[in-house]
């Protein structure tokens, strides 16, 4: 799924912060009428001068007079919505407008909750009267926002995790990606590895003093193997009968989120233990056991305990039972290849429910409880 662009011209936004049309408001600013010329000029100079018919005039002369929805949360809505109809997703047609959910004349409610993106057709069945079997009644229209929304914020991060958009990278497994390579290449002979690959043999256990250099060649291949591999989103796995699947040990998977963990405490070296990274959702207790000389710098190992949000590249090893505070857990053993921060975060908290400032929790699910 294909994120859409907004509108180049930013006058089009003007007139869409008032509920009109996306492509009434198009046309408008293709003749030329900013927003505030179609406020005060008569009715009467809009048909003679622009040569617009009575009906636009009389469509648009009411919406105008509202409240205008602010600008930043419009251009929210739209990219949440990928500018596409939450009812019809897209199947009538891909012109849109702003609706209100509970009609402004009743509520003058703009906030997020009370908006939706439907398309001219939706937008009219929404606006049959009550009774009818065809109307799109309130409670559809939260309904088919909310599915909506994360349809796309997931298509949008798994999207995004498969195409590497990550920054800041955190953790580089250099052996493990060293050894993932030269499988990858026996058994594909067209794959190319980059000589830098060799440069660190997987015994080698001094990464955290390995020059960033080497980790960012090695990233950058991990980048280009990952087309060759079949990675899938965690959130696919967690159910009984994913992780009952033979073939479920050995899958690879990211796993874009908050997650939980402790520093390592300095001075790091080969003596200094590992450190578990984890997370627990759903009834499953999610773990990536790392070597901090993995850690590419000392703003990696002070981010790492501070209740980060990561993409985090990796195959499972093992399932198993945990009995933890009273209760069993299904334990997902993951040996990571690489940790970063994501370009695409998803909200963890209802696209429904967003906030201008949304705090740190909100990234994390909502079993998660810090020891």
């Amino acid at each position: 799924m294909t994120t859409k662009s907004p509108p180049i011209n930013t006058k089009i936004g003007s007139y869409l912060r008032y509920g009109v049309p996306q492509e009434l408001s198009e046309k408008l600013c293709r003749l030329g009428i900013p927003l505030n010329t179609f406020r005060v000029t008569s009715k009467k100079n809009l048909i003679d001068r622009y040569e617009l018919d009575s009906k636009t005039v009389d469509a648009v002369k009411p919406l105008i007079k509202r409240e205008p929805i602010e600008e930043e949360l419009l251009w929210r809505l739209l990219q949440v919505n990928n500018y596409t109809c939450c009812c019809c997703r897209g199947i009538k047609g891909d012109t849109y407008l702003i609706h209100h959910i509970v009609p402004y004349e009743k509520s003058q409610d703009n906030t997020y909750g009370n908006l939706a993106v439907l398309c001219p057709n939706c937008h009219d069945l929404a606006h049959q009267g009550a009774g009818l079997t065809s109307r799109i009644s309130e409670y559809q229209l939260l309904k088919s926002k909310k599915d909506w929304e994360r349809q796309i914020e997931r298509s949008n991060v798994d999207n995004a995790a498969l195409s590497f958009k990550i920054h800041d990278i955190d953790y580089v497994n250099i052996p493990r990606i060293n050894e993932l390579a030269r499988r990858l290449q026996s058994q594909l002979p067209g794959i190319v590895i980059p000589g830098a690959i060799l440069r660190i043999s997987p015994t080698n256990r001094n990464q955290f003093h390995a020059g960033w250099t080497a980790k960012h060649e090695h990233s950058d291949v991990f980048r280009s193997l990952i087309p060759h591999l079949r990675f899938r989103n965690l959130d696919d796995f967690l159910s009984k009968r994913s992780v009952a699947d033979p073939q479920f040990v050995g899958a690879y998977c990211y796993y874009v989120g908050g997650v939980y963990a402790k520093s390592p405490k300095i001075p790091i070296s080969k003596s200094t233990g590992a450190v578990e990274v984890y997370v627990r959702k759903r009834g499953f207790y999610i773990r990536w056991i790392i070597d901090p000389l993995d850690l590419v710098s000392m703003t990696a190992v002070t981010r790492l305990g501070t209740h980060s949000v990561y993409s985090i590249y990796g195959r499972v090893r093992s399932v198993a039972q945990k009995p933890l505070q009273g209760r069993q857990w299904i334990e997902i053993d993951i040996r990571p290849y690489i940790m970063a921060s994501p370009e695409v975060i998803p909200h963890r908290t209802p696209a429904i429910a967003f906030q201008k400032s949304l705090q740190l929790e909100d990234w994390f699910p909502v079993e998660d409880d810090a020891e």
